[in-house]
């Protein structure tokens, strides 16, 4: 079962479902989303928040990308306080 993060306003909490029932309602309408038929061109349907997630555990696993002239940058910030370049750590 995969929780999904959603947020909704209710002026009222009785009545709602407890936690673990509520999960396992969502996870069936995500699962009944990406089975639906997909529109010409469509690659994929996406859950809001779901590329964020990917995004965040790639970078947690291996960095974020810098740009070459980002680099740059840090390189002569780092020289300008005389510190070591990123390169050199």
């Amino acid at each position: 079962m995969t929780f999904y993060s959603w947020t909704f306003k209710c002026p009222k909490w009785t009545g709602l479902k407890p936690r673990e029932k509520f999960a396992v309602e969502i996870d069936r309408h995500v699962r009944d989303l990406r089975g639906s038929a997909r529109l010409p061109g469509v690659d994929a349907i996406r859950i809001p928040g779901e590329e964020r997630r990917r995004r965040r555990h790639d970078r947690s696993q291996n960095g974020v990308a810098l740009t070459p002239a980002l680099l740059a940058q840090l390189d002569e910030l780092a020289a300008n306080l005389k510190l070591k370049r990123l390169r050199e750590y």
